[in-house]
């Protein structure tokens, strides 16, 4: 999450001195007289690319360059471009300041860059990475547009916080980087959405010692031209799976992006459209799922929909020249077939048919155990793996 704190701190203090093609290398090493660690092997490459592995080397080894001798002005630079007051937003909740550890060590000063020195809440991180797509101005997080009374209408008006945390130039290129960690880096398990996703993975220790970790995805969509920021943390992960988390986001985007608030709908992806068939649009994959989402998102995107039950909750498609869907008849004392449903899904189906799901992994079901159509009583736990396929 911080990684991006602090390139958008360099790339706007040093302007035409910072630039995303400089090479930087990565992989465990020290940074002048720190051990930074890497989860990949000894290279060089691009600080483009040092951002889309998501390298503590590459960004560390940037920072010392530049500022290992002026570390106090650096972290004041860094202090600004983050919302690290209270943000006071009037919820019933805590509301906390960012904190950040006092920078009187080397070690502290690299650590800040990839945020183990530093304590904040995701609406903070949400802040942060809102005001990137907003091109460098932030604005404070707001939760009611207008209170309604007997006595009539009160409209709540933005509040800024900060009229520019960078330059327009440096929210536009964060903002290419942050696409590219998507569709090449850490985040490449949400790439290739039909309207682009921007954003960053991040984990972090509950405690030195121990191998639980906190899982955060902050997501900016439409990448090109932002319109929506959304931020997913995970609290006690086992082991590192900052990119665990991006899938749902990427399910949150397709719901806001499938209708717009202007009321235009989400065009059909080119992908569809198959040229050496006189520009007829393809069908898309068919998937086992509750008939009425398949409805819905057929009716979005203007193509037809088939379906041999149109009362049946639950269907799964038939492979022919067109998607047909046929209803999933579900047997009382025997487990169904979860096969390539999301986990939210699936849970849902076993559910309805009295069964607990155990889902492990992401992506879609690929197995289950007990098998489908195994006779077993209600109650009974059915272990789900998902896994990402191509």
């Amino acid at each position: 999450m911080f990684k991006t704190v602090a390139y958008t701190t360099m790339i706007d203090d040093l302007g035409k001195a910072m630039d995303t093609a400089d090479r930087v290398p990565i992989g465990t090493r020290r940074i002048h007289n720190t051990l930074i660690t890497d989860d990949d092997p000894a290279d060089s490459v691009s600080v483009m690319t040092a951002m889309a592995k998501s390298s503590n080397v590459g960004l560390c080894s940037k920072v010392w360059q530049h500022y290992g001798d002026r570390q106090q002005y650096y972290v004041g630079e860094f202090k600004k471009r983050f919302p690290f007051e209270k943000l006071n937003v009037g919820l019933k909740a805590p509301n906390v300041a960012a904190t950040m550890v006092p920078v009187k060590y080397e070690v502290d000063f690299l650590h800040i860059n990839y945020g183990y020195a530093v304590s904040c809440t995701p609406l903070h991180i949400a802040t942060f990475y809102a005001a990137l797509g907003n091109g460098g101005r932030m604005m404070k997080p707001q939760f009611c547009q207008e209170i309604i009374t007997r006595k009539g209408r009160k409209t709540i008006e933005p509040e800024v916080l900060r009229d520019s945390i960078c330059s327009p130039r440096t929210a536009k290129i964060m903002m290419d980087m942050l696409a590219n960690v998507v569709e090449q880096g850490t985040g490449n398990n949400i790439k290739g959405t039909p309207y682009g996703i921007a954003g960053k993975t991040g984990t972090s220790y509950i405690d030195i010692d121990s191998r639980y970790f906190n899982a955060t995805f902050a997501g900016l969509f439409p990448a090109k031209s932002p319109k929506y920021a959304c931020v997913v943390t995970v609290m006690g992960v086992w082991g590192m799976h900052g990119r665990q988390f991006a899938p749902v986001v990427k399910e949150v985007a397709d719901c806001v992006m499938a209708t717009h608030p202007d009321g235009k709908v989400m065009t059909i992806p080119a992908a569809l459209y198959d040229t050496s068939d006189h520009g007829r649009p393809q069908m898309p994959k068919t998937a086992t799922a509750r008939q009425e989402k398949l409805m819905r998102a057929y009716d979005l995107m203007g193509l037809r929909y088939l379906t041999t039950d149109s009362n049946a909750r639950w269907v799964t498609g038939v492979q022919t020249d067109v998607s047909t869907y046929q209803p999933i008849h579900i047997k009382p004392t025997a487990v169904p077939d979860c096969t390539g449903m999301t986990a939210r899904e699936a849970l849902v189906l076993l559910h309805s048919a009295g069964y607990k799901g155990i889902p492990a992994g992401y992506g879609r079901v690929t197995a289950q155990t007990p098998a489908a159509g195994t006779a077993a009583q209600r109650g009974t736990e059915v272990k789900l793996k998902l896994e990402n396929r191509k």
